[in-house]
């Protein structure tokens, strides 16, 4: 959710302070979205002889359109300054919605996919939600704005809240000496997601209420936009690509646990040597057998 940047006209969009802090948040993110790229289509895997690694893995590249899509937004900003910021080209506050209505559920499942967390898309879903409330509490004005912030907010908390707790289950499975050494990239990318998104209703309030003018409000949304998409896609992506490296595995939180049939002896023993080694499942950390190497020996 985020603050109607229009509130004292126009004008404010030919500010040179406003004008550079477009510059930087394009640069800043078309960057980003250039860099993840090269380090993901350039990652080898864990053996290093598989140049296509991530082409398998194409969910894990997220976070190169959720900065190439903010790119192109700050890049409708800096076309609309180009034209004067007058008549349709003025539309700020429609490129800046369109922008987190792609990005924004974007970032969520990509964090929930990349630790194996339940309800990616449905998250994903509601946070779509949350920024069509923000967009309307935007363009339209009081009341109907206020009861828009207030349904947007009190969708935005319960995700927010829900998600924490996923993610929280998550990291206190990280006790492993293997783990730890990849935990603290996860935990920065975490403390990005969940914190840095509280401003965006925070500038919210303060810009409704006059603290401050529109200036200062695009400046500190450019920061929270960087922050919240570049810094949090790199921090995951080096947890992503240290975890990929050690091969570490994510099994579900609650795995259903089959319940056993006793038929006939035979069947008893299958399914008792299957509940052991369902059992010996490390629950993170652990090392994917080789299968391609000891193919690629039978095949020799």
């Amino acid at each position: 959710m985020v603050s109607a940047l229009d509130q004292n006209g126009p004008q404010y969009l030919q500010n040179p302070i406003v004008i550079a802090a477009d510059w930087i948040g394009f640069i800043a993110l078309f960057g980003s979205s250039l860099a993840v790229a090269y380090k993901l289509v350039t990652f080898k895997g864990p053996d290093q002889d598989d140049v296509y690694f991530f082409g398998y893995r194409e969910e894990k590249m997220i976070s190169v359109f959720v900065n190439l899509f903010a790119a192109l937004a700050y890049w409708a900003k800096l076309a609309s300054h180009a034209n004067g910021d007058v008549g349709p080209a003025a539309s700020v506050t429609t490129y800046k919605y369109l922008d987190y209505l792609f990005t924004c559920p974007l970032l969520t499942i990509d964090l929930l996919w990349c630790l194996n967390l339940p309800y990616k898309f449905t998250f994903g879903a509601i946070v779509a939600v949350c920024i069509l409330c923000a967009f309307m509490a935007s363009v339209i004005p009081p009341p109907a704005r206020y009861m828009w912030f207030g349904m947007g907010i009190t969708v935005f908390s319960a995700a927010w809240f829900n998600i924490l707790k996923l993610v929280r289950m998550r990291l206190e499975q990280f006790v492993s000496k293997e783990a730890k050494k990849v935990r603290q990239s996860l935990k920065v990318a975490c403390m990005t997601y969940f914190f840095i998104w509280l401003g965006y209703p925070t500038l919210w309030v303060l810009g409704d209420a006059g603290v401050l003018d529109s200036v200062v409000s695009a400046l500190l949304h450019t920061f929270l936009d960087v922050f919240s998409k570049s810094i949090y896609g790199f921090a995951l992506l080096h947890f992503v690509m240290r975890t990929d490296k050690r091969e570490f595995i994510f099994v579900p939180l609650k795995p259903s646990v089959e319940k056993i049939v006793v038929e006939d002896d035979e069947s008893t023993s299958s399914r008792a040597e299957s509940t052991r080694a369902s059992k010996s499942k490390i629950m993170i950390g652990s090392r994917v057998k080789k299968l391609r190497s000891s193919a690629t020996d039978e095949l020799r």
